[in-house]
């Protein structure tokens, strides 16, 4: 059996401790209306930002559909203010935190409404919003990682939190489909640094650079991307590659496992 690395166990402890949804209904009542008003608004948003996603969402059933979309804009709309080029943005997702995760939001607050609707009827554990929530914040505040471990706990706050969230949605057979949404979202995650890791060399406060070089393969990244050397960063792909075959075949199990159901 292969043991697991150290930043897995540390992910699989901070994804397992969390505590059970403990509401069984929502704490707020509007009408019919206007909840269908909320959960279009998420699938509006759906469909600008991901078409691909929206396409895919719509195989789920009406109520699992609704509610993958509702999880999409709250995370579409939390990304979104991380991005922002304006002052304030950590006030602003300080904010959006209170708003997104209350219980009972106002019928006017669209997104945070189906949101606060979708963690209830499936019991999604506030902890895992929250962790996406501080992942999104670290584009603001950290500029460097020293090594994979602290890389790996940034593309879990970033991705693999949404898998966990997703798997209270479409179900899943027990605790042990954890660690496989932790390494499908570290994989994913690592997919996109990767398509975008020449642009992100060139700005100074990428986030994705590690301080240390890259081990396995022993490559100068810097070096590789500032001269373009082909030979170099098609190493940096090798030594990061299981973590890409991971994802599309846990991407594979779920879609037979799950989807289809």
């Amino acid at each position: 059996m292969t043991l697991a690395a150290n930043w897995e166990r540390q992910l699989i402890e901070k994804a397992t401790i969390v505590p059970a949804y403990d509401l069984i209904a929502p704490l707020f009542s509007y009408s019919n209306d206007v909840m269908e008003q909320a959960y279009q608004y998420c699938a509006e948003i759906t469909r600008e930002h991901s078409k691909t996603f929206y396409l895919t969402s719509g195989l789920l059933s009406g109520k699992a559909q609704k509610a993958t979309r509702a999880l999409y804009a709250f995370c579409r709309v939390s990304d979104n203010l991380a991005d922002e080029e304006t002052e304030g943005r950590l006030a602003k997702l300080e904010s959006w935190k209170q708003r997104s995760l209350s219980e009972h939001p106002p019928q006017d607050d669209s997104v945070p409404l189906a949101w606060a609707d979708t963690r209830t009827r499936y019991g999604i554990p506030r902890e895992y919003a929250e962790q996406l929530l501080e992942g999104v914040a670290q584009d603001l505040t950290k500029t460097r990682y020293k090594n994979f471990d602290e890389l790996a706990h940034y593309c879990y706050g970033v991705a693999s939190t949404v898998g966990l969230m997703t798997m209270h949605i479409i179900g899943f057979s027990g605790p042990e489909a954890i660690p496989y949404a932790i390494k499908l979202g570290v994989a994913l995650q690592l997919t996109n640094i990767l398509r975008d890791i020449g642009e992100d060399w060139e700005d100074d406060d990428s986030q994705n650079k590690p301080i240390e070089p890259v081990k396995p393969v022993n490559v100068d990244v810097a070096n590789a991307i500032s001269s373009n050397c082909c030979q170099e960063i098609h190493a940096v792909n090798i030594a990061m590659r299981h973590f890409v075959v991971l994802g599309v075949h846990l991407l594979e199990f779920f879609m037979e496992n799950y989807l289809r159901n």
